[in-house]
């Protein structure tokens, strides 16, 4: 299974979805819970699209990490 996209947002979870739109439930919660890093390294690549969420007015902004795979 691999990480479509990931969204962040302003208060520190994260929401992550597989190319079918199913949330990876293992990549779900705290951006700085280690085991979540983890299973970002595992699900994401450089094809992976990241997102800065804001939950009320429902936007997301791209948001450039591809410096991590590299």
């Amino acid at each position: 299974m691999e990480a479509k996209q990931v969204i962040f947002f302003t208060n520190g979870n994260i929401m992550v979805f597989d190319k079918k739109g199913e949330q990876i439930s293992q990549c779900q919660g705290c951006v700085l819970d280690v085991k979540i890093v983890r299973n970002l390294n595992k699900y994401c690549d450089k094809d992976t699209e990241f997102y800065f969420g804001d939950w009320e007015s429902k936007i997301k902004n791209p948001l450039n990490l591809q410096w991590w795979f590299k």
